[in-house]
């Protein structure tokens, strides 16, 4: 499992607690405005656990009114980008 966020260490606790569980899970620093950095995380993630089969996006915000403030085109253009490089496109 591949773990994403801006901020990195909250993401190496929750790897460690899933590596201790008996899984397999790295963080990653990802700013998803950034194409270099989405662009990356793929060729990370599948150099180390090969084709990528599961793609989640799920922002972490933790007050739902800020949502609607989130530009729609940033989500869905990360995401269109990450599929992308996942396939190879």
């Amino acid at each position: 499992m591949v773990l994403t966020a801006r901020r990195t260490g909250r993401l190496e606790r929750v790897a460690a607690e899933i590596n201790v569980a008996g899984g397999r899970a790295i963080p990653l620093q990802l700013d998803v405005t950034d194409a270099d950095q989405l662009t990356k995380v793929v060729a990370e993630a599948e150099r180390q656990f090969g084709p990528v089969t599961i793609l989640v996006n799920n922002p972490g915000i933790p007050d739902a009114q800020r949502v609607t403030k989130i530009p729609m085109d940033l989500n869905v253009r990360a995401l269109y980008v990450l599929f992308c490089q996942s396939r190879g496109d």
